[in-house]
């Protein structure tokens, strides 16, 4: 896939299923409507808060510059090459969410 062709809102769904959240969980944790989060992960909302994309990347623990796709590294030393297929097995299925593996047995 060409990485310019990406959008904020597939770079969302992308760091958000990584990190094996549910839409309902991830817009809960930062403050916003499932709806709210699905219409941006969908692009039918035009151009995000700041201060959502901010909200996301530290719930994610990935880069802000990832989710505006300034960079292509994810942060958390992950490598977004390691996702080329959401929902289809690739590398990433064996990589550890950051936040995952600090929540393990809550």
């Amino acid at each position: 896939m060409d990485r310019t062709d990406e959008s904020i809102g597939y770079r969302i769904r992308r760091a958000r299923l990584w990190c094996g959240y549910s839409q309902v969980r991830l817009a809960k944790a930062i403050g916003i409507s499932p709806n709210a989060l699905n219409s941006i992960e969908k692009e039918h909302t035009q151009d995000p808060s700041a201060r959502i994309i901010q909200r996301i990347a530290r719930e994610l623990k990935v880069s802000a510059d990832f989710l505006l796709c300034l960079s292509d590294e994810m942060g958390g030393d992950v490598e977004p090459a390691a996702m080329d297929a959401v929902g289809e097995h690739t590398m990433a299925d064996e990589l550890v969410c950051p936040l995952a593996a600090s929540t393990e047995g809550l």
